[in-house]
């Protein structure tokens, strides 16, 4: 977990860098097309160049996010992430349907109801 913050952390100061980089970028740009129309050539080549920065960038954190999402810790990770969420959901699930049996709770028979409304939720209680 403290490896994926610090991944983030990394990631928005990339971010924030890249973000000034293109404001500075922008500004000169801006100054040029103020000037003569020879310098639109020039406009363009920066703006290309911009957009094909942009798209390396974007690239690279791609490929980074793929490294990460096919590391094995990460699958564990999230492997017992669901296993918690299903065994929490399905304890959650037993308990309201067993407190909806009573006489006045028929509130909490129509949230079951509702919750459950493909049967999914009952099939995995049961096995």
């Amino acid at each position: 977990m403290l490896h994926l913050y610090l991944l983030e952390l990394q990631n928005q100061q990339q971010d924030q860098i890249a973000t000034e980089q293109r404001q500075r970028r922008r500004r000169k740009m801006y100054e040029v097309m103020e000037g003569p129309d020879s310098k639109k050539k020039k406009v363009r080549e920066a703006i290309e160049a911009e957009k094909e920065e942009r798209r390396r960038r974007k690239q690279k954190q791609i490929d980074r996010l793929n490294h990460e999402l096919n590391t094995e810790s990460y699958k564990r990770m999230i492997s017992r992430f669901e296993q918690v969420f299903n065994l929490n959901l399905s304890e959650f699930m037993s308990q309201l349907m067993s407190d909806s049996d009573g006489r006045y709770h028929t509130h909490l028979a129509n949230l079951c109801t509702r919750l459950d409304f493909n049967g999914y939720l009952t099939s995995s209680i049961k096995e």
